[in-house]
């Protein structure tokens, strides 16, 4: 917060202005204000905006993320939507889409009562 700050003048100054100086100080005032709505736009956007999008991961976290190779990885990376194409035959893996994934792959658990009724 090292801005410079400009004084204000008091009511009073303000009075004892002619009104060329009342019109120029408004013009200033307008401006500061301008500039105080667009700062306090871009707090709130910050403090109440998404989070930023984790980093990428390489082949070798994506695999192990899922439990599988990094050669399927790289083959099936497109396939699975889960690859970043960076250019030059460089790929990384978006980390939510890897976790989507592997919560999609994740054996489901067997509902008892549902096995029962299939086997009646």
């Amino acid at each position: 917060m090292n801005r410079a700050t400009i004084p204000l003048p008091s009511v009073a100054d303000v009075v004892a202005m002619s009104h060329a100086e009342r019109l120029n100080f408004l013009c200033t005032l307008d401006a500061l204000a301008d500039e105080v709505a667009e700062l306090r736009g871009a707090v709130h956007a910050l403090l109440n905006g998404p989070p930023p999008p984790a980093s990428l991961i390489d082949a070798k976290e994506a695999a192990r993320r899922l439990g599988v190779s990094v050669d399927t990885v790289r083959a099936k990376g497109p396939e699975w939507d889960v690859e970043v194409y960076l250019g030059e035959g460089l790929c990384r893996y978006d980390p939510a889409k890897v976790e989507a994934l592997r919560q999609r792959r994740r054996p489901r658990p067997v509902d008892s009562i549902q096995r029962r009724l299939d086997q009646s």
